[in-house]
């Protein structure tokens, strides 16, 4: 997704109530978000599913199998960050989908697109993506970044939140996230690299 169109959404919103550009903010990055995914996939199957504050566009993929086959992943979450309703379930991620390093590399964790601390458990597992490790425990320039906007959400609930996953190919391991938060009125985007071994700060 572009910067520009972040922009235009903070036009939009100028000197809305929060209320009023959170509903703003909703219904721009659904229609952003979806267009751009049918746009860049030649085959989606995209649900939308409401848990607790959140909201998340998922597309179910194909079950065609060989190359062709489309992993399910998330399109899109956005929602109000809330205190976690449970425990971490460490063990239960730790099982998910096998061994971390074995299934998806050493270079990543089971990261979330929501934190768990911002009330990301409401959303189990279709929460958990491959993360790449600097970024998320925030050993690198972009991970400090990443992890102030994370705990910025986790200490104060109701902020309005965004994870937006950028994918190359049909893996349901991004290639980029743009993370948002709305905060002062402006919505705060940045844009992380997931890959491994990148330069990138």
């Amino acid at each position: 997704m572009s910067s520009q169109s972040y922009q235009n959404l903070n036009a939009l919103i100028a000197n809305q109530s929060h209320a009023e550009a959170v509903k703003i903010l909703k219904c721009g990055l659904e229609a952003l978000w979806l267009n751009a995914y049918e746009d860049s996939t030649s085959e989606s199957y995209i649900n939308t599913i409401d848990r607790s504050t959140f909201t998340v566009f998922f597309d179910i993929g194909n079950q065609a199998g060989g190359e062709a086959s489309q992993e399910a992943r998330v399109v899109g979450i956005f929602g109000l960050s809330c205190p976690p309703q449970d425990k971490r379930d460490a063990n239960r991620m730790r099982g998910f989908l096998g061994p971390t390093a074995e299934v998806f590399g050493s270079s990543y964790d089971k990261g979330h697109f929501i934190a768990h601390s911002a009330g990301g458990d409401t959303l189990d597992s279709i929460n958990w993506f491959p993360q790449e490790r600097k970024l998320n425990r925030g050993w690198s320039d972009q991970g400090v970044r990443y992890r102030e906007m994370e705990t910025f959400c986790a200490k104060t609930p109701g902020t309005f939140m965004m994870a937006h996953p950028i994918y190359d190919g049909t893996s349901a391991c991004p290639a980029l996230l743009d993370f948002g938060i709305l905060r002062d009125g402006v919505l705060e985007v940045c844009q992380f690299d997931n890959r491994p071994l990148t330069t990138s700060a």
